[in-house]
C-alpha cells in the first residue's frame, strides 16, 4: 500500500508543481522543482570517525537537526545519536504566504550513532544510515520524520505518512532498535494505519526477539478484534539491511 501511496503521489507531485509554475508562483516552485530534483541523487558524505561534540560530526553543507543521549551499549557512559541534514539553497525564493510550499524541505538526513568514551572525553561512530528516514518528496505529504526516541539503551524512530489531499490514509510506523553484536539489530516493529473517511484503524505490532505478530482492527470507535500469530524467527537484521522505512516489508 505504501509503494502505491508514494507512485501516486510523485505523479501528483510532478502536476501540482507545473500547476503552480503556470499560474502561480513559478520562480519558487522552479527553484524547489530543481532542489527536489537534485536530492534524488544525493552524495551522502562519510561521517568522521570520532568527534568532541556532535557538532564535529557535520559535514561542510550540513547541519544538526536533532540530537539525544543515553547510554546504548550498556558501559555506563552516555552515547549519542544525531540527525543530520543537507542546508536548503540560501537563494531559494520563498513568499509571504503560509502555504505547504513554505516547509516543504526536500533535503535528505543522515541518522548517525557514536558512542561516548571516558578516556578520550569524546564520541567514536559506530553507525552512519541515510536510508530508513525516506525523502520528503511531495508538498502535500507530511515530513516522514516523525520522532526518535532512546530510553534505556533502545532506540525508537518514527516516520508519519499524511496527506493534505489525493488520500484518506495515514500511518505511523516505528523501528525499535537494539545495539547487539557491533550493529543496532532491529527488535521491534509496530505500524498504525487510520482510513481518515471510514474511521477504520489498524494497528500492527511485531516482536522479532520472540516471533510474536498481534493485530487489531476495527472502527475507531467500536471494539476491534485482535488476532495473535507467530511466525518463525531469524537473525535480527541490523538497521543498514532494513533499508527504507515505507517500503520494509514486515512478515
Amino acid at each position: 500500500m505504501y509503494r502505491q501511496i508514494r507512485n501516486i503521489f510523485k505523479y501528483m507531485k510532478i502536476a501540482l508543481l507545473l500547476l503552480f509554475c503556470t499560474f502561480f508562483m513559478p520562480e519558487r516552485i522552479s527553484a524547489a522543482a530543481v532542489e527536489s530534483s537534485s536530492d534524488q541523487a544525493a552524495v551522502y558524505p562519510q561521517l568522521k570517525a570520532k568527534a568532541s561534540s556532535p557538532i564535529g560530526f557535520v559535514p561542510e553543507g550540513w547541519k544538526l537537526e536533532k540530537e539525544y543521549r543515553d547510554d546504548l551499549n550498556g558501559d555506563g557512559i552516555m552515547d549519542l545519536v544525531v540527525l543530520l541534514r543537507k542546508q536548503r539553497k540560501p537563494d531559494l525564493p520563498k513568499s509571504s504566504d503560509t502555504s505547504e510550499f513554505d516547509s516543504f524541505d526536500t533535503k535528505p538526513r543522515i541518522l548517525a550513532a557514536a558512542f561516548g568514551s571516558s578516556a578520550e572525553h569524546g564520541f567514536t561512530l559506530v553507525m552512519q544510515n541515510h536510508t530508513l528516514i525516506p525523502l520528503h518528496e511531495s508538498p502535500v505529504m507530511s515530513d516522514p520524520f516523525s520522532e526518535l526516541t532512546l530510553k534505556r539503551g533502545v532506540m525508537k524512530i518514527t516516520l508519519e505518512s499524511w496527506a493534505s489531499m489525493g488520500s484518506w490514509y495515514s500511518s505511523n510506523i516505528s523501528f525499535t532498535f537494539r545495539y547487539r553484536e557491533n550493529c543496532f539489530k532491529l527488535i521491534g516493529y509496530d505500524r498504525y494505519e487510520l482510513h481518515r473517511g471510514s474511521g477504520r484503524e489498524v494497528e500492527t505490532s511485531i516482536n522479532f526477539q520472540t516471533g510474536r505478530k498481534n493485530v487489531s482492527s476495527g472502527l475507531a470507535d467500536k471494539k476491534h478484534r485482535i488476532k495473535s500469530s507467530r511466525f518463525q524467527r531469524s537473525p535480527l537484521s541490523c538497521i543498514e539491511k532494513v533499508g527504507e522505512g515505507f517500503a520494509f516489508e514486515a512478515p
